[in-house]
């Protein structure tokens, strides 16, 4: 089992093979494709095809980031992680470490 450390805290990286093992939006009933836990200090991802698993694991490190560093920019005015900024950064990083041949956890 993999982890990483975000602000020196480490996240085990657990590969989870349903969409419903990973968990589902509070607010939307929709399954997710990840999910950072900051009570177990756990990352969920579901399995997929490389590229797809390393952005969703760099969008919740990216979680990670925001609510560890308090970050408050990425914070909505309800008080919750700004999701659209936190998928570009996301997809923004995946796509320059693929160019430099990082394709995979």
């Amino acid at each position: 089992m993999k982890t990483v450390s975000i602000y020196g805290i480490p996240f085990t990286i657990q590969v989870k093979s349903t969409v419903h093992e990973v968990g589902h939006d509070i607010d939307e009933e929709m399954p997710l494709m990840g999910e950072i836990c900051f009570m177990s200090h756990s990352i969920n991802i579901i399995d997929s095809n490389k590229p797809r698993m390393l952005r969703v694991l760099l969008h919740e490190i990216i979680h990670g980031i925001v609510e560890e560093g308090h970050i408050a920019r990425m914070f909505g005015k309800d008080g919750r992680h700004d999701e659209d900024a936190v998928d570009q950064l996301a997809v923004g990083l995946a796509i320059a470490l693929e160019s430099l041949g990082v394709t995979e956890l």
